[in-house]
């Protein structure tokens, strides 16, 4: 009777930890409000990348940087070089969030890049407490994104990309759910400035906790960007995106601009917005002899303030 009674109690936290993750976005997953509720495989929203935060998660018609993998994967086409990179974001809880990126060209007819990305979503220690008076320390949730993206032009300035994504999920250290996602986008440049993407995100199979399923975020998106150079040795990058989460009918806007020297030291500022939820991000950016780049972003919400930061090596 006690052993049924303990699994009854677990049950209940897991009901419970499903329920506030999903609907109202605890600081492990606190991108999106409660409008992105009712699905599991929150970590599938995050914005990864430090640059891609900067801009207020406005990448999908951005091209040329690896962290396209997790936004629109077209975007790796434009990748020159063979790239590694890390990124982690600080946050005011115990949790943490970590990714490592590798990049590369290929040799092939067509210009294209391939990307492999690993994230991983650590939500930190939580007490339970049970009725018997028994209590013990568990790690929240940890969550692993493993994603195998391909883009390459297709046309002259037409590019195309798709992504593989499998999700391993674990709650309360009890609970562990897995599923497979696929994601796809094309980006068009549009004269020598211009550029416009669109992409398909999550479409995959749902996740299973012990007899819970729940759907992944599937999504749609579209964005636009505007790069205008002046000065010479100056320009400046405007993009925006909106994103339409297909389950839950909620549509997203999220914009932001780069500034930038030389294409070495970068200025950037982004706003995005989730329902009553508004979201300020600043971040500055440093690329050293085109081999070594570094960048930083804080994102100032009601909720926190979030601190991230990425490490690029090119060779």
């Amino acid at each position: 009777m006690e052993d049924g009674r303990w699994k009854m109690e677990k049950q209940f936290v897991l009901w419970i930890f499903i329920l506030l993750t999903s609907h109202f976005s605890l600081p492990t997953s606190c991108l999106y409000a409660a409008g992105a509720g009712a699905t599991s495989g929150v970590t599938m929203l995050e914005t990864v990348g430090s640059r891609n935060s900067a801009l207020g998660g406005a990448f999908t018609s951005i091209s040329g940087d690896i962290y396209s993998i997790y936004s629109n994967p077209a975007g790796l086409a434009d990748i020159s070089k063979r790239q590694l990179s890390s990124f982690f974001v600080k946050s005011p809880g115990n949790d943490s969030r970590i990714a490592l990126v590798y990049g590369q060209w290929l040799l092939t007819d067509l210009k294209s890049g391939l990307a492999l990305g690993v994230y991983n979503l650590n939500g930190g220690r939580m007490d339970i407490n049970y009725v018997d008076g028994t209590s013990e320390t568990v790690v929240s949730q940890s969550d692993y994104l493993a994603a195998l993206s391909w883009g390459g032009y297709t046309a002259k300035n037409f590019m195309l990309g798709y992504t593989i994504k499998y999700l391993s999920t674990e709650l309360v250290e009890e609970y562990n759910a897995s599923a497979f996602a696929f994601d796809t986008g094309f980006i068009a440049k549009i004269g020598k400035n211009f550029s416009w993407g669109a992409a398909m995100q999550n479409y995959g199979t749902k996740i299973k906790y012990n007899e819970i399923k729940e759907s992944l975020p599937f999504l749609v998106k579209s964005g636009i960007s505007l790069n205008l150079p002046f000065g010479g040795s100056q320009s400046l990058l405007i993009a925006a995106d909106g994103t339409y989460l297909i389950k839950e009918k909620d549509a997203f806007f999220k914009g932001g601009v780069e500034y930038s020297v030389a294409k070495t030291v970068f200025l950037r500022g982004g706003y995005k917005k989730f329902d009553d939820l508004i979201y300020i991000t600043a971040g500055v950016g440093l690329n050293i002899a085109d081999t070594l780049v570094l960048d930083w972003t804080t994102e100032m919400s009601d909720l926190a303030t979030l601190n991230n930061a990425s490490l690029t090596l090119k060779f």
